[in-house]
């Protein structure tokens, strides 16, 4: 399978030539529908992601080409995942100690004032 371009929708997937044109042909159609109705958002055109994951990816994915980088994103996608997970958790945890604490001064000074 030659290669061509980057898919236009999901900038992970390597498309073929036929696959890539065929995918740009779909963008341009939601693009001018979003045109005619007046919608002049930046980005994608609205309904092309939900194409996409909904119709053309699971056609692509019965072809090997496609499943394998499919599987190469999920493994991307966990390790990012896992990654932000790492990063946040002690910041959360330091935050969660902090409110307990003003929580508990807060109930001291509650129970001094009801006495």
């Amino acid at each position: 399978m030659a290669i061509s371009k980057m898919h236009p929708i999901a900038n992970w997937l390597r498309c073929s030539g036929n696959d890539y044109h065929r995918t740009w042909d779909r963008v341009c159609q939601l693009r001018d529908a979003d045109y005619a109705a007046q919608k002049f958002d930046s980005g994608l055109p609205s309904g092309a992601k939900d194409w996409f994951f909904n119709r053309q990816l699971p056609e692509l994915i019965k072809n090997d080409f496609y499943r394998k980088q499919t599987e190469v994103r999920i493994e991307e996608l966990d390790k990012k995942a896992a990654q932000i997970e790492k990063d946040v958790k002690p910041l959360i945890e330091s935050k969660l100690k902090e409110q307990s604490a003003l929580i508990e001064e807060r109930e001291i000074l509650v129970g001094l004032l009801n006495g």
